[in-house]
Formats: C-alpha cells, sequence, structure tokens
C-alpha cells in the first residue's frame, strides 16, 4: 500500500469514527442542557419559595415576638384596651432609651402579678416608671419591677391613697435620688427593702427615712446588710428605752425619727465611741448590729437629717428621667427605633397573615388525618416522591457524564493524532 493510500485511509478511519462520536457528544450535550436547565429551574423555584419565605418571617418577627409577650400579660386578665396601651408604651420607651420594648412588656407582666386592682392605665405608667428606674441606676428591669412589688407589699396604704402610678413615680424619683446621694444601686436598694420588708412600716417610719437610713448605711456595707443591721434596732428599740430611761415612741405607739433616738442617746450618752456606753448599748439592744447602726449614724445626725428631709421633698420622677436620658445611647435609640416601626407594621400584617397561617395549619392537620386513613396510598405517594427525586439526581448524574465525555473528547483527539503512524 502506498503513503497515500495508508494517508487516505487513516482519514477516512477518523472520519468513520469521529462522527459517532461528534452524534453522541451533540445528544450528551443536549440531554446535559436539558437537565442543567430544569434542575436550575427546579432549584430557583425552591430558592424563591424559600427566599420569601425567610424574609417574611424576618420581616414580623419582631412582631411575632412582641405579641407573644402582650400574649403572656393578656394570660392575667388585662383587656385588649390595657393591652394595646401597654404595646404604644412599650414602643415609645424603647425609642426615648434605646431598650427592648420586649422586655417593658415582660417587666408589666411581673407588675400585674405582684401589685392588685390596677387598671389598664395605671400598668403602663407603673412599667414605665420601672424601666426608667432601671435605665438610671444601671439595673436591669427584672429587679427593679421586683423592687416595685416589694415596696408596694410594704406601703400598700400610702399607694392605694395616692394612686399606685403616682406613687411609682415617686418611688422612682426617691430611689433614683438616693442612689445619687449614697454610695448604692438600684440593686442594692432593692436588696435592703427585700430584707427589711414590713419592719420600719410597722412602726409608722415613713418611706424617705428608711430610704435615708438604708442609704447612708451602704456607704460602708451591701444593702441586704445594712436592712440586718436596722432590722435589728427597731427589733431591740422597744426594750432598750426602759434599760437606757428614754422614750423612743410617741404618744400613739410610733416610732420616734431616727434624728431624735440618735440625739436622746448622745445627749444622755455623749461620745458613743467609748467601749463602757458601747457595752451598754449593746446589753439594752440585745445585739452589736443594732449598736453598730446608732454608731455609724451617729457620726453625722446633721447630714442624715438633711438626707431624709432632701428625700422627702422629691415629687415625681424628674430625677430618674434626667439620669435615664444621659445613659441613653443614641445608636441604641436607633437601632430600637427601626426595631418599634418593625413591630408596628408587622403587628398591622398579622391581622391578615395570622388566618392564612390557620388555614395552612388545618391544611396541615387534614392532611395528616388523610394520610393516618390511608396508609398504602401515602407510602404510594412517598415512593412516586422517592422516583422523583431519583429521576433529578439521575439527570444530574447524566449532565456530569456529559461534561465528562465532552472532557475526554478533547483529550483524547490530540492524543488519537499523535498515536498515528508516521
Amino acid at each position: 500500500m502506498t503513503k497515500i493510500e495508508k494517508l487516505m485511509f487513516q482519514v477516512s478511519l477518523l472520519d468513520k469514527i469521529s462522527a459517532p462520536l461528534s452524534k453522541i457528544q451533540k445528544k450528551f450535550g443536549a440531554l446535559k442542557n436539558t437537565a442543567l436547565s430544569s434542575i436550575k429551574s427546579i432549584g430557583i423555584g425552591f430558592a424563591g419559595l424559600a427566599a420569601t419565605g425567610f424574609g417574611l418571617k424576618t420581616f414580623v418577627n419582631p412582631a411575632l415576638v412582641m405579641q407573644k409577650s402582650l400574649a403572656q400579660v393578656a394570660s392575667l386578665g388585662v383587656g385588649d384596651e390595657s393591652l394595646k396601651t401597654l404595646n404604644n408604651a412599650a414602643l415609645r420607651y424603647s425609642v426615648q432609651y434605646g431598650d427592648s420594648a420586649r422586655d417593658f412588656v415582660t417587666a408589666s407582666y411581673d407588675i400585674q402579678s405582684s401589685i392588685d386592682r390596677i387598671n389598664g392605665n395605671q400598668l403602663s405608667s407603673i412599667t414605665r416608671a420601672s424601666a426608667i428606674l432601671a435605665k438610671g441606676t444601671k439595673s436591669d428591669v427584672a429587679t427593679i419591677t421586683n423592687f416595685m412589688g416589694t415596696m408596694y407589699g410594704i406601703f400598700k396604704q400610702d399607694a392605694r391613697a395616692m394612686g399606685v402610678d403616682k406613687w411609682s413615680e415617686n418611688i422612682a424619683g426617691m430611689t433614683a435620688k438616693a442612689v445619687q446621694m449614697f454610695k448604692t444601686t438600684g440593686q442594692g436598694m432593692s436588696d435592703a427593702f427585700g430584707n427589711l420588708g414590713a419592719s420600719g412600716q410597722s412602726f409608722g417610719i415613713v418611706m424617705n427615712e428608711q430610704m435615708a437610713i438604708l442609704g447612708t448605711l451602704q456607704s460602708t456595707m451591701s444593702g441586704s446588710e445594712a436592712a440586718t443591721k436596722y432590722k435589728a434596732f427597731l427589733d431591740g428599740a422597744g426594750k432598750a428605752q426602759k434599760q437606757l430611761g428614754l422614750q423612743f415612741v410617741d404618744s400613739r405607739g410610733k416610732m420616734l425619727p431616727m434624728v431624735k433616738i440618735l440625739q436622746l442617746i448622745q445627749g444622755k450618752y455623749g461620745d458613743l465611741s467609748k467601749v463602757a456606753d458601747s457595752d451598754l448599748l449593746k446589753k439594752a439592744f440585745g445585739t452589736k448590729e443594732a449598736v453598730a447602726i446608732i454608731k455609724l449614724l451617729g457620726a453625722d445626725i446633721d447630714g442624715l437629717d438633711k438626707s431624709i428631709k432632701t428625700l422627702g421633698k422629691n415629687k415625681g420622677m424628674a430625677t430618674a428621667i434626667k439620669m435615664a436620658k444621659k445613659l441613653a445611647d443614641p445608636w441604641d435609640k436607633a437601632l430600637k427605633g427601626i426595631e418599634a416601626v418593625r413591630i408596628n407594621m408587622g403587628q398591622s400584617l398579622l391581622p391578615v397573615l395570622n388566618p392564612l397561617m390557620d388555614r395552612m395549619a388545618a391544611i396541615s392537620g387534614e392532611i395528616l388525618t388523610w394520610t393516618e386513613k390511608n396508609p398504602a396510598l401515602t407510602k404510594s405517594i412517598g415512593m412516586a416522591v422517592l422516583k422523583v427525586l431519583a429521576l433529578v439526581a439521575g439527570l444530574t448524574s447524566l449532565a456530569i457524564v456529559g461534561g465528562t465525555v465532552k472532557l475526554a473528547l478533547v483529550v483524547l483527539t490530540p492524543l488519537f493524532w499523535l498515536l498515528q503512524p508516521k
């Protein structure tokens, strides 16, 4: 065979091989493109549905969280109008002070549980006073809410006579002033009155005097320890006045102001730092804690008197508001403002979305009931779904094979030419 004949044979052989390979490649390419297009369409569809659902859920989520908190308050018997007032107060507070509106509503639950016979407007006012006091004294709302409940339990008669909402504002202002004046915190005052309980009130001691004494003592000790010492003094005062030959109560049986008692003791015994007088006072009051409070407060009677009068003049919560505003961060206020808008917009959409969600849940329940009644058909449908998934997997594999064949042709064709006899 001549060289020309050999060359013609090789060309003819290549034509015969390349033609079928070209057809196979085209078929694989078409199948691959169809598979990729279908998978892409399915993926885009699922991605669109998922993105829509996720976006909607993300948008209304702050409103959903808020509604859950409001529902908890509603479970205590709070009416719709009161809940609406509470919701608006929470949103406005969050914008003004940069704190969570949800925490505001959660705090109202504890207040409604601990303070009896309050209406919706009062619930919002007391919660607002508690939240502002918490902000101004760098305390968490739960601590101050508990404090408000404790104070109401102690001074219930005063609160009802004044009006619980107005009374709570005075409590917030007086406590904020005490935090300013003494080395204490909102947590410290809460601990102090929590441990003291109604001991001072049972002796007829006014609130501003109790707060001034507990605040002054916290310059050297914790709130709970201050309450322990004050309570020891009160418990021993009745017995002590007889042994000391002094009168610590008035004609109505109520205890004299602490300033007056200290003046009486110092007037009779002079310098209380002397060991002999300390032993005498310990014997009279029965505890060293009572002696400690007499010595601490007796060191500056005029200062104590001034503190009691200053707290007594405090009306309203102007001091608490001023402190809270100074601690409110502009960035937090801006972020909470955006969140408040989202909550408000989400709440306007929930009446439309909630029935739809209820219907979807009902349909799911109906489908579940149907599947329980038709297990065989349910299995068949499940198998059909599996087959569809298998088909999708097969098409995906086909796309991979098509790409592999195409790559193989690209690589092998030059090799085939190189391996031809020269």
